[in-house]
């Protein structure tokens, strides 16, 4: 990712996608903080569909995955947990 992409702290940049991604989805399967971690894992692909690269290679680099769960997350956002979920208990 430093040599790569650039990136500035690369190390602990991984860790934090790491920690997001990890303890986020488990938080998103239970339901719990729902919105707001959905926001950010949706803000995080976003970000990672930007860093693949500015000509948006749809076949080449898989541009597809990271726009799909940026959409599916801007939804959960907007949407909530549902009615099973911990935020409604």
């Amino acid at each position: 990712m430093e040599n790569v992409l650039g990136l500035p702290f690369a190390h602990e940049l991984a860790f934090l996608v790491m920690l997001l991604e990890t303890l986020g989805a488990i938080m998103l399967a239970v339901g719990w903080w729902t919105r707001p971690v959905a926001l950010i894992v949706a803000m995080e692909m976003v970000g990672i569909s930007f860093a693949l690269g500015p000509t948006w290679p749809w076949v080449d680099r898989g541009i597809e995955y990271p726009v799909l769960m940026a959409f599916l997350a801007l939804y959960m956002a907007v949407r909530g947990g549902g009615g099973f979920s911990m935020d409604r208990r």
